[in-house]
């Protein structure tokens, strides 16, 4: 499963809990402004939102990232407390269910942070910055048959990081540029590996000499 499906799953029953909480009422399903005779309603709020709109949405595959979702759930929150006055009950509600949220958020990013990064010192997900330098870096260093190799293996694996260009007067050969950023993680890693066993067997025979 990808961080990105995870983490929507932690934030679905992060909006779940609040949703099964009985004082969350008043978010769990769109203002019935009409029915409360709160004609300004449309005027005051520009985006309606609430929660059972925003677990609708999960549900429907709507959301490209948890971002997305954490945005509308805080507009749930910060509609109430702009519509109704500071210090009242409803406004107090909402300013909880914010802190409450952003709390249970912040965890979240938190934990999928770190996750991140533990992927990447394991040699799995998202290369950082720094991956991409050392890999960069050894790409440029490593002999024609090596890199010849390396465009064969994205060639098959990930064409689409790959990118032709004009091949200079009398050479045969097609030329193409890597476009190190757009290298599928698992290709990225498998390859990240290959490039630093080709430096570490030239340096060896670099010693033997």
């Amino acid at each position: 499963m990808s961080t990105d499906a995870e983490e929507l799953r932690a934030v679905t029953r992060i909006v779940e809990s609040l949703i099964a909480r009985t004082d969350s009422g008043p978010f769990r399903e769109p203002v019935d402004w009409k029915g409360m005779g709160l004609w300004d309603y449309p005027d005051v709020i520009s985006e309606l939102m609430d929660l059972g709109t925003v677990l609708k949405k999960i549900r429907q595959g709507k959301y490209e990232n948890v971002n997305d979702v954490r945005d509308d759930v805080r507009t749930v929150f910060n509609n109430c407390m702009t519509y109704n006055t500071e210090g009242s009950d409803f406004y107090t509600l909402g300013e909880s269910y914010l802190l409450r949220f952003d709390s249970m958020f912040g965890k979240l990013a938190m934990y999928g942070g770190e996750r991140e990064k533990r992927k990447v010192e394991m040699g799995q997900g998202r290369p950082g910055l720094e991956q991409k330098k050392t890999f960069a870096e050894n790409l440029f260093k490593v002999n024609g048959d090596d890199l010849g190799h390396v465009v064969q293996i994205l060639d098959q694996k990930d064409p689409k990081s790959l990118s032709p260009v004009a091949a200079n007067s009398g050479d045969n050969e097609p030329n193409v540029e890597i476009n190190i950023d757009m290298i599928r993680s698992d290709v990225f890693w498998d390859l990240d590996a290959y490039l630093k066993k080709c430096r570490a067997r030239e340096t060896g025979n670099k010693r033997k000499r």
